[in-house]
């Protein structure tokens, strides 16, 4: 049997006084998807962001593919794609201005990224949108430019918090069979 991609055991947060998340375990074995459900509050953003590192957890451990997101955050961050609620885009740059910023932060050579971008775009039909400014899109079609660059290193981990948020019906199928 293979080891788990992620891995949560006993996972607990704390803002103050407020318990925001209070010994989650878990696992999650290549090939699964997984998803946390709960009401706003209950701490899935949380628990992506203690994933990904960009939290730590008060108490607990957790590894993605073997590694511990705090000791070994390049380790972690280069077996990851993370789509936040709300992505972080640079608003000024074009559409493929930035697929071509985050192909060259991935070290993905010109030739294969060119590749990577025409056919994920072409799947989102995101292709005529490829010169407009980010800041003219709509939140449907960021969500998705923030998609194509989570996945242009080709990921073992997807981490999306609330994925389908903003998009159409096609663009939310296209997204489930990507799962």
């Amino acid at each position: 049997m293979s080891a788990p991609l992620i891995e949560a055991a006993e996972l607990t947060k704390q803002f103050g006084s407020v318990n925001a998340l209070s010994g989650l375990t878990f696992r999650v074995m290549p090939g699964e998807i997984y998803g946390l459900l709960g009401p706003n509050g209950a701490g899935k953003t949380t628990t992506i962001k203690i994933i990904t590192g960009l939290a730590e957890a008060t108490s607990g451990s957790v590894t993605v593919d073997g590694f511990d997101p705090v000791k070994n955050p390049i380790d972690v961050k280069s077996r990851i794609g993370y789509v936040a609620e709300k992505p972080i885009l640079y608003d000024s740059l074009s559409t493929r201005d930035f697929l071509e910023f985050v192909a060259s932060i991935r070290k993905i050579e010109e030739n294969a990224a060119s590749l990577i971008v025409t056919q994920l775009a072409d799947a989102f039909g995101m292709e005529k949108y490829f010169d407009a400014p980010i800041a003219t899109l709509s939140m449907g079609m960021k969500q998705k430019v923030a998609l194509i660059a989570s996945l242009f290193h080709q990921p073992p981990v997807l981490l999306l918090d609330e994925p389908l948020s903003g998009l159409d019906a096609k663009s939310s199928r296209i997204v489930k069979d990507l799962l």
